[in-house]
């Protein structure tokens, strides 16, 4: 699943949301795509405890057609063997029908 996360605006212009009347400080999910992929690990290093993993996704896409995911989207796989959850950095589609994105995942 892609998806991008819309920040609630503030009508009185209190981006902290500590005066604003209904409280709702949090933003929501907005699901840009959602569908079946395959999930392959690229590279992975540790440093000071903290793990980089990039992987590579790839999934069916009709050619020509625009594709809904920006850079920086986040991407969401629960049913893979470890949960995978990160930034697309690098999209590419295939002439011969297809998609490949790049995603970078930090985990502390």
């Amino acid at each position: 699943m892609f998806y991008a996360v819309k920040s609630k605006g503030y009508p009185d212009g209190d981006f902290l949301g500590g005066d604003s009347e209904n409280d709702e400080s949090s933003g929501e999910d907005i699901i840009l795509l959602e569908t079946q992929c395959d999930i392959q690990k690229k590279s992975a290093t540790i440093s000071n405890g903290t793990i980089m993993a990039e992987y590579k996704i790839f999934f069916p896409w009709e050619n020509g057609k625009d594709l809904p995911i920006p850079l920086n989207t986040i991407f969401k796989c629960e049913d893979y063997a470890v949960p995978v959850i990160g930034r697309v950095f690098g999209i590419s589609a295939s002439q011969l029908g297809g998609c490949t994105v790049d995603i970078k995942c930090t985990e502390v």
